[in-house]
């Protein structure tokens, strides 16, 4: 079977939501203090600015509210989380900011790739996302919105994604080793599932991106639109990173895919 269609069984765009996906994922239990913590960060910061209630933080960490709640409280007490006006309910703290203005690494990767991404975006005239490695997922650490309404798997900036569900994860993947891989697949395989998706087909997938350099995916029914990746070069961007796209068409054209790549790899060149 194909490796474009064998990697799922329903559309990337179409399947369930971000939201599910993480939930899904946490399947993966807290084996310390610190990992529940990075795990209540990250359940916090995929809710948007509302924040989340105790309970469904437990809930989506499949933990006891008891836990959750002196794990809260440590957070809390150095600004990682502070509770908003809305009783009970926690949001992300300003420590969280403050740390990420002085991370130069991930500042420094955004505006150097940030002019290409403008550049992409105005000459196609779709959306378009620089999607980094992180842990297990892939986060989007910029974008650029396009005139199409295509509904995305992710909110913006900061939005995660399972690696393998997007094509911008199974790009990430095929930087690594065939091993790696699949450890990493296996340890996200309820979030995979819960899209539709199957490892075997994301593999397959994965290597034929290590080949040729960038991955892409019809849409699978009327409702749905193709997806395209391509690997950013690690001497440019200091990390395991795509640059994807979303056509507003469902049909993988040849011509159309050849002219997105070569316009992202001239845009590598251009800055390497």
């Amino acid at each position: 079977m194909n490796a474009l269609i064998a990697a799922r069984s329903i559309s990337p765009v179409a399947c369930a939501p971000p939201e599910l996906l993480y939930r899904q994922a946490m399947d993966r239990k807290s084996s310390s203090n610190v990992e529940r913590a990075a795990e209540i960060l990250l359940a916090i910061g995929s809710a948007g600015p509302e924040g989340l209630a105790l309970s469904d933080i437990a809930e989506a960490l499949d933990d006891t509210k008891s836990a959750i709640h002196r794990a809260l409280q440590g957070l809390a007490k150095h600004g990682f989380v502070e509770q908003s006006s809305r009783r009970g309910r926690y949001r992300l703290g300003p420590t969280i900011y403050a740390l990420s203005k002085r991370s130069i690494s991930v500042t420094d990767l955004v505006e150097t790739v940030r002019p290409a991404l403008v550049r992409i975006g105005s000459a196609t005239r779709m959306s378009t996302y620089l999607m980094v490695h992180s842990g297990l997922d892939c986060i989007c650490l910029d974008f650029q919105e396009g005139i199409y309404p295509i509904r995305a798997l992710l909110n913006g900036v900061g939005g995660r994604i399972p690696l393998g569900v997007s094509v911008a994860g199974v790009c990430i993947l095929s930087t690594f080793d065939p091993a790696t891989r699949k450890v990493m697949l296996e340890e996200n395989e309820a979030a995979i599932t819960a899209a539709g998706f199957n490892l075997e087909g994301i593999l397959a997938e994965a290597q034929l991106a290590a080949e040729r350099g960038f991955a892409v995916r019809p849409g699978m029914d009327e409702n749905d639109v193709m997806s395209l990746a391509v690997v950013l070069p690690r001497d440019w961007v200091h990390a395991a990173a795509a640059i994807a796209v979303v056509p507003p068409w469902r049909d993988v054209d040849p011509g159309k895919v050849d002219e997105i790549v070569r316009l992202i790899r001239a845009e590598a060149a251009r800055n390497n």
